[in-house]
């Protein structure tokens, strides 16, 4: 009886678990692509920030509520306030200085904060969408 029950179980997984999997993989890449196209003639940066006085990888939040938390996180840094500190989820931005990322959107033209769009053009599988302090905005 065992047995029969995990034949039924391995068979389920295959006419289920599979093709789900692959139609998730499928439409994750096309809304990449269809995300790609749709922004692909926008700005383009390099990230990274020269406060220490070396090229440094940036801090990023993906969740807007922590936006404000990174303006002030910055402007502190940037006055060498030795009080800044991380209230956000700690994310490092590579650096980016062999590809440039798209430019997702600006939040108005006095934000500092710019949404950015990475893709990985050779599987489209991934892309992401993060948030990322601008001083010069």
């Amino acid at each position: 009886m065992k047995f029969r029950t995990w034949i039924i179980f391995i068979i389920s997984i295959n006419v289920i678990g599979f093709p789900t999997f692959y139609l998730a993989r499928y439409v994750g890449q096309y809304n990449a692509k269809r995300l790609f196209n749709d922004i692909k003639n926008n700005e383009k940066v390099f990230v990274y920030e020269t406060y220490s006085g070396s090229l440094s990888p940036v801090f990023y939040v993906d969740d807007l509520k922590d936006t404000l938390e990174l303006i002030n996180y910055y402007k502190k840094v940037a006055k060498n306030d030795t009080t800044a500190y991380i209230n956000f989820e700690l994310k490092f931005m590579p650096l980016t200085l062999y590809k440039p990322i798209y430019v997702l959107r600006k939040f108005g033209k006095s934000s500092q904060i710019i949404e950015l769009a990475d893709f990985n053009n050779e599987c489209w599988g991934v892309h992401e969408r993060v948030c990322i302090y601008s001083n010069n905005s």
